[in-house]
């Protein structure tokens, strides 16, 4: 009887986390589309993104805005201005390819924020938490469907991507994350919060690491030899 519970246990181990996941990716998807809807059907051209277009239409080399003054002296974000610019032909002028990037942007950040969480040693589930309430909470989304807050998640992605990055520990990921960062700088100037923010992760990555080992060295051997120990003490 004893074979047969060790046999079936963990078959429905298995099928329980099958479902988890099921359920898991379902969420996901729903949360997705919600979201998706939002940038499809409540985004238009609005206050400051008549700017931008302007720049985008007139303008024959955006690549000028990375060395010459293109925003009347105001601000310096040569990579928001070339996206633009590179929207604005694809689309002929048309919301969509505005609305799209805004979403794979906003998408990519949850996606970041859920790599970032596991990266610095929370669990799963609290890391899917993090992303969930990223990618619905009516603050960043309501910011995100706003074309001329490209700046800021261009930004925001670039940040969160170059944390990720720096985590890996390979010259291959820190190389990327300069890059990253590099781009976070180029769109605009709230990225300069990313080395504190770097600084932080890793501290919460080598605290959980730290933390690990710790656990890890305390082996059910020790524990029963400890055991042992007070036993002989309290006799």
């Amino acid at each position: 009887m004893g074979r047969q519970f060790s046999w079936a246990q963990p078959a429905v181990c298995g099928d329980i986390l099958l479902r988890m996941r099921a359920w898991v990716v379902l969420a996901a998807a729903l949360l997705l589309g919600l979201v998706a809807w939002d940038f499809a059907t409540a985004t238009t051209f609005v206050g400051d993104d008549y700017l931008f277009l302007a720049f985008a239409r007139l303008e024959p080399n955006p690549l000028l805005a990375f060395v010459r003054d293109m925003h009347g002296g105001e601000y310096y974000r040569p990579v928001p201005m070339l996206l633009w610019w590179l929207l604005n032909r694809v689309g002929q002028g048309a919301e969509w390819p505005f609305a799209l990037v805004g979403f794979l942007l906003h998408a990519g950040s949850a996606a970041l924020l859920v790599a970032l969480g596991r990266g610095v040693g929370f669990t799963v589930r609290v890391s899917l938490a993090a992303g969930a309430l990223f990618l619905v909470a009516p603050a960043q989304r309501e910011a995100a469907l706003w074309f001329a807050a490209s700046t800021d998640l261009l930004a925001t992605f670039a940040t969160l991507a170059a944390v990720v990055c720096l985590l890996r520990q390979s010259r291959g990921w820190q190389a990327a994350s300069l890059v990253l960062a590099a781009l976070a700088y180029f769109s605009k100037e709230t990225a300069l919060v990313l080395p504190a923010l770097a600084g932080a992760a890793l501290w919460a990555k080598n605290s959980a690491a730290a933390r690990s080992v710790t656990s890890s060295a305390r082996s059910p051997a020790t524990e029963n030899a400890e055991g042992r120990g007070e036993r002989t003490e309290l006799l």
